[in-house]
């Protein structure tokens, strides 16, 4: 057992030395830039409103969000078969307002919403014809959310949450070492929960934020 065991690990190393010999790994850098667009959703509000007394509430409330920017950088290394893993720092900002309902009226607080995403992809890129010039790229990644939610009557908070995407683009080989690139991110942020006990003294609660978000951008090995 311990013979088989032994052989196929050193099976497995020789596969891995042909492959790495065949398909050296290649790092590489992007740099990306678009349009953000975050799902309008029903949230949980839970502070202090004015109507105009100053009351608490708790009640279900709606965030409507204006179209916004992403910046996206990457940095990465294709490891053969098409494969790449990187990793990703993004910027995500949208002006948004939050419409809480009370016995007497709705109450509408403008404000934004801005995110530094931390993330780790994994991605296929798959030739669209035979130059190998037009490729198509395929991944999905996880990492962290660190989002910060203001409006313009004093609330002002933030929370790190668990972050996942999907990602489809596409990428024009312009010389060797160099594409442009057009990506698709489907990005979701799970459960963040902002409390501001100071100010505002206010909670606003998400099940999940969903954005979608679209780029071109510049990719280039060394």
């Amino acid at each position: 057992m311990r013979c088989t065991t032994t052989l196929l690990a050193s099976a497995c190393a020789l596969a891995l030395v042909g492959s790495a010999k065949a398909e050296p790994v290649r790092w590489y850098a992007g740099v990306e830039g678009g349009w953000n667009n975050v799902i309008d959703d029903d949230v949980r509000f839970v502070g202090t409103v004015s109507t105009p007394t100053t009351h608490l509430v708790a009640t279900k409330a709606e965030a409507q969000f204006d179209s916004g920017w992403a910046l996206i950088a990457t940095l990465g290394m294709e490891i053969g078969g098409g494969w790449r893993m990187e990793g990703e720092a993004g910027y995500r900002s949208n002006d948004l307002k939050l419409a809480v309902p009370t016995t007497l009226q709705t109450i509408t607080k403008g404000g934004s919403l801005d995110e530094l995403s931390l993330m780790g992809n994994w991605l296929l890129d798959l030739p669209l014809n035979k130059s190998g010039d037009l490729k198509l790229s395929l991944g999905f990644g996880v990492g962290l959310d660190h989002a910060s939610l203001k409006t313009d009557s004093g609330f002002d908070a933030s929370e790190w949450s668990i972050a996942y995407q999907g990602i489809v683009g596409v990428a024009l080989a312009i010389d060797d070492e160099t594409d442009l690139t057009l990506n698709y991110r489907h990005f979701r942020v799970y459960q963040p929960k902002f409390e501001d006990h100071l100010l505002a003294n206010s909670t606003v609660r998400f099940d999940e934020i969903g954005e979608n978000t679209l780029t071109i951008g510049l990719r280039r090995a060394f």
